[in-house]
């Protein structure tokens, strides 16, 4: 009946969903590996461009532990739902927490790839960080100035 159509419809847009994430989260792979492992030269990195994608593939690990819980969060109403603001609370903690591992992990991990401390692996996120914004905002800029024409 329709419920089974409903079902595989459902199914069929997960998987598209994880085919698209997957080409998704590989392109940002290697758009952060190149960056970080040109950064990471301008610091006077040590490292070869293999050594710093899997530098960035490691540290980047941990997200499989994160989108599960926070499938978790959002089923249960923590993100986006009508739960109480005490446990939105404890799931922001949670992510922030999360974030902050990741950027510490990150930047041990560039800092081994390259033979450097991980206070200049932090350098490099924040060099990134900075021309990835600044190119992103130049082309939303770009983009409603020709718009506007």
């Amino acid at each position: 009946g329709l419920g089974e159509y409903e079902t595989w419809e459902k199914v069929a847009m997960a998987l598209i969903g994880i085919i698209f994430l997957a080409m998704v989260g590989g392109m940002v792979w290697l758009v952060c590996g190149l960056s970080c492992h040109v950064i990471s030269k301008w610091f006077k990195g040590k490292g070869r461009l293999r050594e710093t994608f899997y530098a960035i593939a490691w540290a980047y690990f941990p997200n499989l532990i994160i989108v599960p819980i926070l499938l978790v969060f959002a089923w249960l109403g923590f993100i986006g739902g009508q739960a109480a603001s005490a446990p939105k609370v404890g799931a922001l903690f949670s992510v922030m927490g999360f974030g902050i591992w990741k950027i510490a992990l990150t930047s041990q991990a560039i800092g081994e790839a390259h033979q450097f401390s991980s206070g200049r692996g932090f350098g490099v996120l924040v060099v990134f960080w900075i021309l990835f914004l600044g190119s992103l905002f130049g082309l939303i800029f770009l983009t409603a100035t020709l718009i506007q024409n």
